[in-house]
């Protein structure tokens, strides 16, 4: 029945789910949703691992990601200066 729904009704019953288990279940239960997965795996992913993200590990994750696309030379002048 899910895959006769429109697709971008699909996208939000799979961002809506309630972790990557429940995601992940969804989107292997046939051809069609997994196609759609795949399409907007890019805005899904996301919902759903914030959803299971402790509130605490937000600053940190967003501090990773910064970090790992940042061209500049890790220095200890320039860490220090992005930790504060």
């Amino acid at each position: 029945m899910l895959d006769t729904l429109p697709v971008e009704l699909v996208l939000a019953i799979l961002g809506s789910s309630s972790d990557t288990r429940s995601l992940a279940a969804t989107a292997l239960s046939c051809a069609t949703i997994y196609r759609i997965f795949l399409e907007g795996q890019s805005q899904v992913v996301p919902l759903v691992l914030f959803r299971e993200m402790d509130n605490g590990l937000i600053p940190e994750a967003i501090a990773v990601f910064e970090s790992s696309s940042s061209k500049m030379p890790w220095t200890r002048p320039a860490i220090l200066n992005f930790i504060t």
